[in-house]
């Protein structure tokens, strides 16, 4: 029986007998040789049955290493509905995992300030430190840092104007080397130059 035959399966199973289909999709969502979305549908599917065992198996899914960034990212965000601590925790630690993709750490990030302030603080201030990521993220993360925690977000600004000093403290383009001269143009011929006359002598 294929992953898909399996989901079918357990989908009429739980017309019939809750427990056992629930049973069934967590096999399926537990299972690491079955198609990753196919895992991500069967704990959804699980989620209406046994809500606990459903945020378990979601949970699974979006810290393993192993299933592409988005579905990890889309079995996190399933969470908050079911279990506001785990789900924190969860996008904690998306957030810090510098093998993730930037972006998803950060949208990760943003899920935390209506789950944990402390714990979106700690991601943020994390993102923003973070020299390995898009300059772009660092900076919105240190202005979403600044309405959770300014002194913190003080202290990361202050650490990147001495790592990136203004171009005024320095030469422009020193970088660069000497910038070579461009060559004079030649001087234009002066006109002869004639003797004044003689004056004339009054004899």
């Amino acid at each position: 029986m294929d992953d898909d035959d399996r989901v079918a399966a357990a989908e009429l199973l739980s017309r019939l007998d809750r427990q056992a289909a629930a049973d069934a999709f967590r096999d399926i969502a537990d299972d690491e040789g079955v198609e990753d979305a196919v895992r991500l549908e069967a704990a959804e599917n699980l989620a209406a049955l046994d809500p606990r065992s459903a945020v378990e198996a979601l949970r699974r899914i979006a810290t393993d290493e192993g299933v592409e960034d988005a579905l990890r990212y889309e079995a996190a965000e399933r969470l908050p509905g079911l279990d506001g601590q785990v789900a924190a925790q969860v996008f904690r630690d998306m957030a810090a995992d510098e093998g993730m993709e930037d972006a998803l750490r950060y949208e990760a990030a943003l899920h935390l300030p209506d789950l944990d302030e402390r714990l979106a603080a700690e991601a943020f201030r994390d993102l923003a430190d973070d020299e390995g990521i898009d300059e772009g993220l660092r900076m919105e993360a240190a202005e979403r840092l600044a309405e959770l925690d300014p002194l913190s977000a003080a202290e990361v600004f202050r650490r990147a104007r001495e790592v990136r000093p203004s171009p005024r403290g320095r030469r422009p383009f020193a970088h660069a080397g000497p910038v070579p001269m461009p060559p004079l143009p030649p001087m234009p011929p002066q006109p002869p130059q004639r003797r004044p006359p003689r004056p004339q002598r009054p004899w």
